[in-house]
């Protein structure tokens, strides 16, 4: 952006005709490609010696990369001499490439500082945040939503509205399912803590508000012993903020982000089970649905056959996910997805406990005939990029609205488009967030699907009306501006706080 964060003062590019390739050393001699290439190397021939980094938390463009790449070889290959000043009648033609190739890196940094301060999102114009407000609903439901690890007795949701300096407002959603006592008192952190770091003040971008509030908040969160819950909460105000300037531009949030296309997005119904699995996998599929999950890591036996009945009762073809909810061991998880794999499931997600090493990971990848999936526990870029370099998932599903917003999973989400893996973004609750998953996808692209759960939720569609039809497996967003909707008057009902 102009400046690196580890030295003050402006980057000065090397100029053609100075008769220097500038004060700073390059590489010392013999220096690998790999060497160059690694995230802490750093370019050099910068006229006041500030390097530029070759690799941000904010990822590299494939732009920058390729330009770097040819740097990095040209750099290697030239004879010129190193760390004095070189008269340009030394110049050979291997470093003149050189020369060249830092010129256009030099010129790309300057094209950086005009489009933003993120390669990956777009630029958007300053705002004030007038007010931030939270309501907590919670709804009863007749069935409650039974997982590896806890049972929801009514459907709760947390829902950030922030209004701006010209009267436009934005909508989020923050993850609260567990435990009971999590929606109350992520309201109250956003209210006491979060708040007062975001109201009555300009900002360039919502990008800008998010990294402040993680900054801000990263040791009291750590203190504490809750990154979960600043994250989520974090989450919800970044995805407001982006409705909100969405709106004010007057674009569906998801062409804004850069997606192409008809807003038609694949999905699949989730929350299928391990009671009555059979029968909600047909209703969903009377609803609309071709792509079902069904949820395994109870009883081994009573896994196999929900499975076999699905396979019998839906569409030979319909692709069938199976989510274990983090319950296994590894050797149990080995042993179960051998006997699942006749029915083949598209991928097995978090078999074992999300925060298990990643030798454990892909030593269970190496014998899992299914290909495996997590992400919704993952929290921060730096641990997307590591599952997105390892080998053992195949599928990568970061949940908007427990970390990152649209700020953290847009850019993390066309990284893990980019390497050939599958980008599947979590989500279960309100209507809110379930939009802002589906902007996220539509604007990413990839051969990833939405999930959407197909239990009975009152705060699904009372939230986000106009609520998008489901239409032959596709949910379709549409043209309206922002997330494309606003929660209705009718569940005003189900409030139960507000601050």
């Amino acid at each position: 952006q102009g400046t690196d964060s580890r030295k003050s003062g402006p980057i000065t590019p090397w100029k053609p005709g100075s008769g220097s390739l500038g004060a700073a050393c390059p590489p010392p001699s013999g220096a690998s490609l790999e060497t160059l290439l690694e995230p802490t190397t750093c370019l050099a021939f910068l006229g006041n010696g500030a390097p530029v980094p070759l690799r941000t938390r904010h990822g590299r463009s494939p732009a920058w990369w390729s330009v770097w790449k040819t740097t990095c070889r040209a750099l290697l290959a030239s004879d010129a001499p190193r760390c004095r000043r070189v008269p340009r009648r030394h110049f050979t033609a291997k470093t003149t490439t050189l020369l060249t190739a830092v010129t256009i890196l030099a010129a790309m940094t300057v094209i950086g500082i005009a489009v933003g301060p993120h390669p990956r999102l777009p630029t958007t114009d300053p705002f004030t945040i007038e007010s931030l407000t939270v309501d907590v609903y919670r709804a009863p439901v007749a069935r409650p939503v039974r997982t590896a690890f806890g049972t929801m007795t009514d459907r709760p949701a947390v829902v950030v509205t922030v209004l701006g300096g010209d009267g436009t407002r934005g909508y989020g959603e923050v993850w609260c399912n567990f435990p009971a006592p999590a929606a109350g008192y992520r309201a109250r952190l956003i209210t006491s803590v979060l708040a007062p770091e975001t109201v009555g003040r300009s900002w360039p971008d919502p990008r800008t508000v998010f990294d402040h509030l993680t900054a801000r908040t990263g040791t009291l969160a750590l203190q504490a012993g809750e990154p979960g819950p600043f994250s989520q909460s974090i989450a919800g105000i970044d995805i407001a903020l982006w409705d909100m300037v969405a709106r004010r531009a007057g674009q569906p949030l998801w062409r804004m982000l850069g997606g192409q296309g008809d807003g038609r997005v694949p999905a699949y119904a989730s929350g299928i089970g391990p009671d009555r699995a059979p029968a909600q996998a047909l209703e969903a599929e009377a609803a609309g649905h071709r792509a079902f999950k069904l949820k395994v890591g109870s009883d081994e036996e009573r896994d196999l056959a929900s499975l076999e009945a699905l396979r019998w009762d839906l569409d030979p073809d319909a692709m069938i996910a199976v989510d274990a909810n983090q319950a296994w061991s590894p050797e149990e998880a080995g042993r179960r997805s051998r006997a699942l794999a006749p029915y083949g499931p598209a991928w097995l997600e978090e078999p074992i406990r999300a925060d298990r090493d990643a030798g454990g990971w892909e030593r269970l990848s190496d014998i899992s005939p299914i290909p495996l999936a997590a992400g919704e526990n993952m929290y921060g870029e730096a641990a997307f990029d590591r599952a997105i370099r390892q080998r053992a998932l195949e599928v990568i599903q970061p949940d908007a609205a427990k970390w990152g917003g649209i700020s953290g999973c847009l850019p993390v989400a066309r990284r893990i488009v980019d390497s050939g893996k599958r980008y599947c973004p979590h989500y279960l609750g309100g209507g809110i967030g379930l939009l802002a998953s589906a902007h996220l996808l539509a604007a990413a692209g990839g051969d990833g699907l939405l999930e959407v759960d197909c239990n009975p939720n009152p705060l699904r569609e009372g939230l986000s009306q106009p609520f998008p039809r489901l239409v032959d497996g596709h949910f379709i967003l549409s043209d309206a501006p922002g997330l494309g909707a606003a929660p209705d008057d009718a569940v005003s009902l189900l409030k139960v706080d507000s601050a």
